[in-house]
């Protein structure tokens, strides 16, 4: 049993490896890319470009119907339990699904622009040409799902180590000679081809598929669980897909669109990059520990899950909102100084969002999809009953404030349905950690405050310190022991 375990452990350490390096090479480039595209082509046309981007984002998510995470937890069952051909048959019968939704999809947006449904700031062709991306990026996401469903983690990491460099090197050619927005959308629909390219060979090379049919009673299983996860994920579309960005575009201008969109761009990669790599890799993990019914090991990953990702989203609120003002000065410069109160709002309620993603990945991976279904369905009204009443007043803050209300009341909600079935949340451990917090943010942001210097110096200098007071306090409360964290126990030993 102790083997077993041990073994459990390496593998989410492993896989939770290779899915931060991928994270960190994804919010790298992604990072660079929107302060580049930021500072070169201004709010106006940037808020443009974000408002194609998140057209492209949610007719894909419809196009893929749930079917990714279906992908990721039956291909994981069925091969933990040894069961590899049923696996391989899951694989390409829903990657074959998923290719024909993805044109379904791009036909709809077709037809929608071509009805002048979307706003008259931007040519109908750009929403034709963002159209082309929806059947190729559907299915690079669901080959990334089944990458993640056999645990090749390697399989995508290759696949961004390749892709994003090339497409940042393009970026900047291409904004070179076009700093228009038609160069924005050459260099998404580049991409879009580039990736799925990339995943294709690597799938064929990675992944075994047969288009054999499924059982009737597998089959049942799949669509069940696809279709309800499909109303998840619908209602997901409002809440963590920056539902705001069309309404900011109806009631507000480009520039607001702008404001929001890099800063939840922001946040979300930031929390996607090492909170993220852990819960990506709790879902298979999760789903095989359902298909062997080791219950207790459900509920060890998920405190541990919890207060690793607790440390490091903490961390991330607090350095945030204390150094907010330097970092969009020097970043993105004083023309974006609007974006300020959008990112603190973000920062925070974002990191909140990214702590109750554990509880949901425990609800997925236990089959529990109606609860968080009828948990979608109560943030999506709040979240639409908000952006009505308080875009059309206060803009890109109303969007923050409407957006986190919603992901904050969606966390605590996920915490809590799982603490009334036994599975309980650090909530001792989450004080301590968001005291230290709270201590290291003011501290950091009353000195920014003092000196009035929102330049690169105070941004780095802040950093640093913000980083040493946090990581003290962390070490005199003992929150994460020394031997949690490999290798410092030895790094200690040397240094005393």
């Amino acid at each position: 049993m102790k083997v077993e375990k041990t073994s459990q452990n390496k593998s989410i350490i492993r896989n939770s490896f290779f899915l931060f390096v991928t994270q960190m090479l994804v919010s790298i480039f992604s990072l660079a890319s929107s302060i580049i595209i930021a500072r070169v082509i201004g709010p106006y046309v940037t808020g443009q470009y974000n408002y194609l981007i998140w057209i492209a984002s949610t007719f894909t998510a419809l196009g893929t119907l749930g079917l990714p995470n279906a992908l990721i937890k039956f291909i994981a069952e069925y091969s933990e339990n040894s069961n590899n051909n049923v696996a391989q048959k899951i694989a390409g019968n829903l990657l074959l699904i998923v290719s024909l939704l993805g044109f379904g999809m791009a036909i709809i947006l077709v037809i929608l622009t071509y009805f002048h449904l979307f706003p008259n700031n931007t040519s109908q062709i750009f929403f034709y040409l963002i159209a082309l991306t929806i059947p190729l990026t559907t299915l690079s996401t669901s080959i990334e799902a089944a990458f993640s469903g056999n645990r090749k983690y390697s399989s995508t990491l290759s696949a961004n180590v390749i892709v994003s460099p090339i497409m940042f090197v393009t970026l900047l050619i291409i904004l070179f000679y076009m700093h228009s927005l038609q160069g924005l959308v050459t260099y998404y629909v580049m991409s879009s081809i580039l990736s799925l390219a990339v995943h294709a060979i690597l799938a064929k090379k990675n992944i075994e598929i047969s288009f054999i049919k499924l059982p009737d009673d597998i089959a049942r299983r799949v669509w069940h669980y696809s279709l309800i996860v499909s109303g998840i994920l619908l209602l997901d579309q409002i809440v963590w897909n920056r539902s705001e960005v069309i309404f900011l575009g109806h009631y507000s201008t480009p520039e607001q669109v702008a404001f929001y969109s890099l800063s939840y761009s922001l946040t979300n990669s930031v929390m996607t990059l090492l909170p993220g790599s852990i819960i990506g890799a709790l879902m298979p993990h999760v789903a095989a520990l359902q298909g062997l019914k080791n219950i207790k090991g459900i509920v060890s990953s998920y405190q541990k899950a919890s207060k690793y990702v607790g440390l490091i989203v903490a961390f991330i609120i607090g350095g945030g909102i204390a150094l907010a003002t330097p970092f969009v000065a020097t970043i993105y410069g004083m023309h974006y100084y609007q974006m300020i109160p959008v990112f603190r709002i973000l920062v925070f309620t974002a990191g909140w969002g990214t702590i109750g993603s554990v509880a949901m990945t425990i609800l997925y991976g236990t089959n529990q999809q109606k609860i968080i279904l009828k948990i979608g369905v109560i943030l999506s009204i709040i979240n639409i009953i908000l952006d009505f009443t308080l875009i059309p007043l206060f803009g890109a803050v109303g969007a923050s404030i409407a957006n986190g209300v919603a992901q904050v009341t969606g966390s605590l909600l996920g915490i809590y349905i799982l603490s009334r079935r036994g599975i309980a949340f650090p909530v001792v451990t989450y004080i301590k950690i968001f005291g230290i917090t709270i201590i290291s943010c003011l501290s950091i942001f009353l000195m920014s405050s003092i000196f009035e210097i929102n330049n690169l110096f105070t941004l780095i200098i802040g950093g640093m310190l913000y980083s040493l007071l946090f990581g003290l306090l962390i070490y005199v409360t003992k929150l994460l022991k020394v031997e949690e964290v490999p290798g410092l126990n030895t790094l200690l030993g040397k240094f005393n």
